[in-house]
């Protein structure tokens, strides 16, 4: 089994406008958190040296980020339960037709405001066994389809940042409407990874993982690929016809991960390469069972494998995953602790 907990170590403000219902304006620093976290609300402070207040999204009009970011709160109905919906979005496209970023129940939205009007886009989800679909394209063809933009051409759109910003910027443009794209963030998110995992089939068959993994996202690059440098140790029990071994495998990956859903429950696949160190003996006599030398008990290795991890608590993942590392491991599970850099 395995276990997983997290805790950021490092806190950044970056400067900005903060506007409130009320009417007035504060000049200061916001706290940078996820756009999850930001939906609820944003902490700010007038000095750096102040404590922070903790804002409401329903106390809040605009927040304005020096770096150019702009979170605006939006009232509206969620596509799933037809509530009202009160939060903080992260401004993408502002002008005649507006386009909204947030996070919804560990789900990406995105949503569309047009002369007061605003749609929930989202996609569509499996939940318990049967696909729920949104129809985030029909909503978007109802608001923005004309004489020049096709209902038709709705039907291959997709749905992520870059297609949702151009088919709303192109309808800006031929309504001879302003149109601006607002650059978000493109800070490289980093992470440390602390995991153990094993498998137990029985006394003849069955390994154990405890891995450290150093990994980066690059934003503008892609949300769901990631670099990763590690450091792991298998302890593996295994037998062939007539004998019973321990292997004992360090390694030094380098690996790209690409997770396959930006949701909480998240398949990937990894492939890399590795510096390795291997010893292989037999259990009983502890005599090596392997020859010595380079591509032998030591040299460079290749890893593919795939899994998929959940959060089951704040920062805290269990996983099951697949690994071929120099050799094909067992099945395992385990858990893992995220600590944001």
């Amino acid at each position: 089994m395995s276990l997983s907990l997290s805790a950021q170590i490092k806190e950044t403000f970056v400067k900005g406008q903060l506007d409130l219902e009320n009417g007035t304006s504060h000049q200061g620093y916001f706290k940078r958190e996820t756009l999850k976290s930001m939906r609820n609300g944003v902490t700010f402070k007038k000095e750096l040296a102040d404590d922070g207040k903790y804002y409401k999204a329903s106390d809040v009009k605009e927040a304005k980020f020096e770096t150019g970011e702009i979170f605006r709160t939006i009232s509206c109905l969620d596509a799933a339960n037809q509530k009202k919906e009160i939060f903080l979005a992260s401004l993408l496209v502002d002008g005649k037709t507006c386009l909204y970023e947030s996070v919804f129940e560990e789900d990406f939205i995105y949503i569309l405001s047009k002369e007061g009007e605003y749609a929930w886009l989202q996609d569509d989800k499996i939940i318990d066994g049967s696909l729920k679909r949104f129809y985030f394209r029909n909503k978007l063809a109802a608001l923005l389809s004309s004489d020049k933009i096709s209902y038709s051409s709705f039907g291959n759109i997709g749905f992520n940042d870059k297609e949702l910003i151009k088919i709303v910027s192109l309808y800006n443009n031929q309504e001879s409407s302003k149109n601006i794209v607002i650059q978000k963030n493109v800070d490289k998110l980093t992470f440390l990874v602390i995991g153990l995992s094993g498998m137990y089939k029985n006394n003849n068959e069955q390994e154990y993982n405890a891995s450290v993994v150093y990994r980066s996202y690059f934003p503008s690059l892609s949300q769901s690929t990631s670099l990763n440098i590690g450091l792991n140790y298998y302890y593996n029990i295994h037998t062939n016809n007539r004998d019973k071994f321990k292997r004992q495998l360090y390694t030094l990956p380098l690996f790209l991960r690409q997770n396959l859903l930006r949701k909480s429950i998240r398949p990937y696949v990894d492939i890399g390469l590795n510096v390795s160190y291997i010893e292989d003996k037999f259990f009983d006599t502890n005599r090596n069972a392997i020859s010595k030398g380079f591509q032998q008990d030591y040299g460079l290795g290749f890893l593919v494998g795939g899994g998929v991890e959940t959060d089951i608590f704040k920062h805290f993942q269990i996983k099951a995953e697949y690994k071929f590392e120099n050799y094909n491991h067992l099945l395992m599970a385990g858990f893992a602790r995220v600590i944001k850099l």
